[in-house]
C-alpha cells in the first residue's frame, strides 16, 4: 500500500469502521486528513467526527437504471381519509 495516496488511508480507515474498530478507523482518517488536499480537508474531517460517534461511513446505493445515488424515503403519505 501506498501510505501517501490519501485516498487508499482513507478507504482503510472507512474499512475499519464498518468493521467496528473506531479507533483504528480515526487513526487512519486523520493520516488521511494530514495527506489530503485543501479542497477535501473538510470531507475528512466530517468523517473523523463521524467515526468518533462510532458511526461507520457508508457509500450511499445507487440506482442500477440512473447511477445516482438513492435516498431513503422518509415522508409518510397523508392520511385523507
Amino acid at each position: 500500500m501506498n501510505w501517501d495516496d490519501w485516498v487508499a488511508v482513507s478507504v482503510l480507515g472507512a474499512a475499519y469502521s464498518e468493521a467496528g474498530d473506531f479507533d483504528r478507523a480515526l487513526k487512519y482518517a486523520r493520516m488521511a486528513l494530514e495527506l489530503a488536499p485543501a479542497h477535501e480537508k473538510p470531507e475528512r474531517s466530517k468523517r473523523i467526527a463521524q467515526f468518533r460517534n462510532h458511526e461507520p461511513f457508508r457509500i450511499p446505493p445507487t440506482d442500477s437504471n440512473t447511477g445516482r445515488q438513492t435516498v431513503e424515503n422518509t415522508t409518510q403519505p397523508n392520511d385523507q381519509s
